[in-house]
């Protein structure tokens, strides 16, 4: 099972990459019932929807001469690889309610897709039947390698339109400025928000089109969510992550409290117990650090010695000059550099990066733990990629990448991101299913 919550918008029947409205009156009828007989329908003629995607709001619907039958036991069975989510199990008994009807769990799709058949048998009732089918296709969708089993998942959601852009840890905003948590809406109006991940809370700073600014957790151990206002925010400021907000005055707060003034970049991130605030003064072109120990309630804000003045911040430690030196802290990484993405996982600071001479990849890593450092060639993918973050790549022909198994291809927008025991990337394209990847 995903390591994400499984919502009934996670998964959908009909055009997998699209939201269709279906009437909720709608019968399709199988079978035709004599006077007396109990007459068995699938809501619909057919379902469909993406390998390792799946179908919700699918339901069996049982009448007497046209008229809804109640207490009717009806098993509805499943072949060719779907199963019944989250049971896994390929076969459904329930009773029908007053109105007839016998709603299904999610059906999952097998990692192959293809076509098979879902089956529903009465005492008494003609069997029913609809055809199930997937095909890959164009959809958003969530890849995840779990570290502690070498395991590749794909979660495409199915039910999520792919014009809906990922702002990180499930986290959603639309064109029409709703902020979701993968189906479920947070709220509308939404000018800009910033998504991060807390050990295992999920978590998006955001600010309405009245310039408040609130914060959003998901805890998914719990299975539970708190949306609060962050007071003491100035109207109509911008978060950049980790409770900061830059005003526009350019005075940077934490969680309502001021920090700095004159600031010019900032970027906010989680690393163990600390929320960090990396930022440039403007005035100076210096670089700082603010760090609040969640589990203490401490904190202290030093400076960046030796980092070139107007560098910008990258998190993690990290800071592109504007001669395009790379630096973690202080200590220069490299020269030459075109992109570059810097992360933190278990401790570890990592930035993945380009070099603009021969657009060969690299990615450094401090081992806080160890107070190891290294610097080692990414090998394996295509020469001029683009690093999205947690070892993912989009290559110039738009394949996406982790490490060297290709994820998904015709690849328009993607984002990576960690997890305490996981590497994620949200994306919008096709996804594959190579190597040792499944659903």
């Amino acid at each position: 099972p995903p390591p994400a919550e499984l919502g009934r918008r996670t998964v959908l029947a009909g055009a997998a990459w699209t939201i269709p409205a279906i009437a909720a009156a709608s019968v399709a009828p199988v079978a035709a019932a004599a006077s007396g007989t109990v007459a068995l329908a699938f809501d619909r003629a057919s379902y469909s929807t993406l390998p390792c995607g799946g179908i919700t709001d699918a339901y069996v619907t049982t009448t007497i001469d046209g008229i809804p039958a109640a207490g009717v036991s009806v098993t509805t069975v499943l072949s060719g690889g779907y199963v019944f989510y989250p049971a896994v199990t390929t076969t459904n008994t329930q009773v029908s309610g007053s109105d007839g009807r016998i709603s299904l769990p999610a059906i999952s799709a097998p990692t192959t897709g293809g076509n098979a058949t879902m089956s529903a048998t009465a005492s008494g009732a003609a069997s029913v039947s609809s055809p199930l089918s997937a095909s890959p296709g164009i959809a958003l969708s969530r890849f995840v390698q779990v570290t502690t089993s070498g395991q590749m998942r794909q979660y495409p959601f199915t039910d999520l339109s792919t014009d809906w852009r990922s702002v990180k840890a499930q986290m959603f905003l639309t064109p029409t400025n709703d902020l979701y948590y993968v189906g479920t809406q947070i709220a509308s109006s939404v000018v800009a928000a910033v998504g991060y991940t807390y050990g295992r809370w999920n978590i998006v700073d955001y600010v309405l089109a009245d310039g408040s600014a609130r914060s959003f957790v998901r805890n998914t151990t719990a299975g539970t969510s708190t949306d609060s206002a962050v007071s003491g925010t100035p109207v109509g400021s911008t978060p950049v992550g980790a409770l900061g907000f830059i005003d526009s005055n350019n005075d940077l707060y934490y969680s309502g409290s001021k920090i700095a003034s004159s600031v010019s970049h900032c970027v906010g991130y989680a690393i163990q117990n600390s929320y960090v605030l990396e930022y440039v003064v403007a005035s100076s072109g210096a670089m700082r650090r603010y760090t609040n120990n969640k589990a203490s309630g401490t904190s202290s804000d030093t400076a960046f010695w030796g980092v070139p003045v107007d560098s910008v911040p990258l998190g993690a430690r990290s800071f592109l000059a504007p001669s395009k030196d790379l630096y973690h802290g202080s200590t220069q990484v490299a020269s030459g550099v075109s992109s570059a993405v810097a992360y933190t996982f278990q401790g570890s600071y990592v930035i993945e990066y380009v070099l603009s001479a021969n657009g060969s990849i690299r990615r450094f890593v401090n081992d806080t733990s160890t107070s190891q450092q290294t610097d080692s060639p990414v090998t394996g993918i295509p020469s001029g990629s683009t690093p999205v973050g947690a070892q993912m790549y989009i290559t110039p022909s738009n394949d996406l990448y982790f490490q060297q198994t290709r994820v998904a291809t015709g690849v328009s927008r993607a984002i990576g991101y960690t997890f305490p025991t996981e590497y994620i990337v949200e994306y919008v394209g096709t996804p594959v299913y190579e190597g040792n990847v499944t659903c």
